[in-house]
């Protein structure tokens, strides 16, 4: 599937109009493809943001229905350019917003995540390495992502080359409208970690990736592998029923959207993002050293 293809698959996901195979060919696309990859998730954000805009007499279903056939008018184009889909949906959504506002309509425009508290002082992810270090590495992930268990031995390796001076935190950002044993996976990884198990089940999801991600009993398999690590088995299973690990995933993807941040793997280096993640240990060695050289240029300026 080509880009285009992709985009236009895109729209009638979003719609529920999209065959079954074409949307296996869509995920293998995305899978593949961080632009359009990217471009999806930011276009599920505004579409779902559109689903909970009430304007009488429409209910949220005729909202998107009416905004994904606006979009498409003229096949994207206005003043003789071509829009993207998402220029088009959001554009069609603040027409959608305002025409409500005159209407008296209520609105609520946002996902539920994104109505949680976003404060970073209170969303913390799972972190290893010495509380004092100066370099903080943070990775927000997805347990079904390809990418994200090619980097876990990376991130691993270079703990082992910085033992004072990296901190790593991984927050959770699972991807469910592409992956769909995305959430349950890290909620099997927090209920690990409410028996101090958290890096043991995370080190396994990605490892064991291959063998999960197409199996529709997945979630029997977290269980498989809670029994591998020791886990009391009736403590993880209600653990994992727990609203609690949910909720605290849901406020890690906030915050994530609220840094801007759409897709899977994204790192920030003492809080800024690293906007073209490395392939290599070579690559983030180097983003390491860089900042260890930064803060010791900065200690000697006496900033």
């Amino acid at each position: 599937m080509e880009c285009e293809e992709a985009r236009e698959a895109i729209a009638d996901k979003l719609a529920g109009t999209l065959a079954a195979s074409a949307e296996a060919r869509l995920r293998d696309h995305l899978a593949e493809c961080s632009l359009c990859r990217d471009e999806f998730v930011e276009m599920e954000s505004i579409w779902a943001g559109l689903g909970t805009i009430a304007v009488p007499p429409m209910d949220p279903s005729a909202v998107r229905a009416a905004v994904l056939d606006s979009a498409r008018v003229s096949g994207w184009r206005l003043f003789g350019r071509r829009f993207t889909m998402k220029e088009a949906l959001r554009a069609a959504a603040i027409i959608v917003v305002v025409a409500s506002l005159a209407a008296g309509a209520s609105l609520w425009l946002g996902r539920r995540t994104e109505s949680l508290s976003t404060d970073s002082s209170t969303v913390r992810g799972q972190v290893l390495g010495a509380p004092s270090a100066p370099v903080t590495l943070v990775e927000y992930g997805d347990y079904e992502c390809p990418p994200c268990a090619s980097v876990a031995p990376i991130v691993a390796k270079l703990l082992e080359k910085y033992p004072e001076s990296l901190r790593y935190e991984y927050r959770h950002f699972p991807l469910t409208a592409l992956h769909p044993h995305a959430m349950r996976a890290a909620i099997a990884a927090e209920a690990a970690g409410e028996q101090g198990k958290f890096w043991e089940m995370h080190k396994l999801l990605l490892s064991t990736q291959g063998k999960w991600i197409t199996d529709p009993e997945a979630e029997a398999g977290f269980v498989e592998l809670g029994k591998f690590i020791d886990v009391d088995v009736h403590s993880f299973d209600e653990a994992r029923r727990s609203a609690n690990l949910e909720q605290r995933i849901l406020q890690q993807v906030a915050q994530a959207k609220s840094q801007g941040i759409a897709g899977v793997p994204t790192f920030l280096i003492n809080g800024k993002k690293i906007e073209s993640t490395p392939s290599s240990f070579e690559g983030f060695d180097r983003l390491i050293l860089d900042a260890l050289k930064q803060l010791k240029l900065q200690h000697a300026q006496g900033r």
